[in-house]
């Protein structure tokens, strides 16, 4: 669901870098920490949150050649220990200064922001002017502002500084036509800089899911028991699949960045009754259909390859910029 756009972008010194704002996300402590001392319950939330954003990452992993995530190093921690794709490099705020590696990366998440309190933020003013702050606000800032304005370009310097900082490392400016860069900020932060577009964060659903790992399965038997994971069994698998607009990421699968083979295949698992039926396979990710579907359902009847393709991006704004889909509703 997109709530804007601005009409005047890009802006005209980085035409082949995309900043997307994704709004209303899961973003902050408060709905991604597991500390001790929370309720059961909001560990729980918490700890889905997480695995929400690492099927998002997954997502754009499939999508794209090279990743950078960057967040808090709490979640950072959290994200790493969920498991992430093999062309994904993760790193948190105040530790990519200086660092140029990044500079040829095709895809860049940065998640949530670092924000010192108010009393924090007038220590570090006090400690850089020699003056105490003429304000206190109290318990939280003023409409996400201190009034006092040494103690603003402090809370500024650690906020919205870092995120400039951190979306720095695409090097959007030195960007081409052979080497766009997308970069999508989950926060709400009004950010300093210009912004292509912004959309509303919607959770992956676990069709989105199965799709960025390279496979999409026709038959609702099969991915109950293809993917324990993501459906218990086959009747929640069909609920899924008679939802309207759940299946967003299926044509985005082959059209990325890069070039992407594609094999549609028609298959018949073992037993009586069982009809052939059909599956794509994205060959970058599952190499051996065949293999792949007779380890999960076992010795197929049959099987046979329908049509093998190769699809390359061909999905791109006239201006140069890449373009790829969000979800546009949760999978529940």
């Amino acid at each position: 669901m997109r709530i804007g756009k601005v009409k005047s972008m890009p802006y005209p010194a980085t035409p082949h870098a995309t900043v997307r704002q994704i709004l209303n996300g899961p973003n902050t402590k408060e709905k991604l920490s597991e500390f001790e001392g929370r309720r059961d319950k909001d560990r729980t939330t918490a700890k889905n949150h997480l695995l929400d954003i690492a099927n998002f990452i997954a997502i754009r992993a499939s999508q794209y050649k090279s990743v950078l995530v960057v967040t808090q190093k709490e979640f950072e921690d959290s994200l790493k220990s969920i498991g992430l794709s093999g062309n994904v490099e993760i790193a948190h705020f105040n530790s990519t200064r200086g660092i140029d590696r990044w500079r040829g990366v095709e895809y860049v998440l940065v998640i949530g922001r670092t924000l010192p309190g108010p009393e924090a933020a007038e220590a570090l003013a006090e400690a850089l002017t020699g003056r105490p702050a003429t304000a206190h606000p109290r318990p939280w800032y003023v409409g996400g502002r201190h009034p006092d304005a040494s103690t603003e370009a402090a809370r500024w310097s650690v906020c919205e500084a870092e995120l400039v900082q951190v979306i720095g490392r695409g090097r959007a400016i030195n960007r081409s036509t052979d080497n766009p860069v997308l970069i999508e900020v989950l926060n709400d932060v009004p950010l300093p800089i210009p912004v292509n577009e912004t959309v509303a964060w919607a959770v992956p659903s676990r069709l989105d899911v199965m799709t960025s790992r390279g496979v999409i399965l026709e038959n609702n038997a099969d991915r109950a028991r293809c993917f324990p994971d993501l459906w218990r069994n086959e009747q929640q698998a069909k609920r899924d699949a008679e939802r309207t607009g759940t299946f967003s990421y299926k044509a985005s699968l082959y059209i990325g960045v890069c070039t992407r083979p594609r094999l549609t295949v028609r298959y018949q698992p073992p037993g009586r009754g069982q009809r052939s039926r059909t599956a794509q396979f994205d060959t970058t990710l599952i190499p051996a259909p065949e293999s792949w579907l007779a380890s999960r359902l076992g010795a197929l009847a049959m099987f046979e390859i329908v049509a093998a393709t190769t699809t390359e991006d061909t999905t791109s704004r006239s201006d140069g910029e890449p373009t790829m889909a969000l979800p546009e509703s949760a999978g529940s």
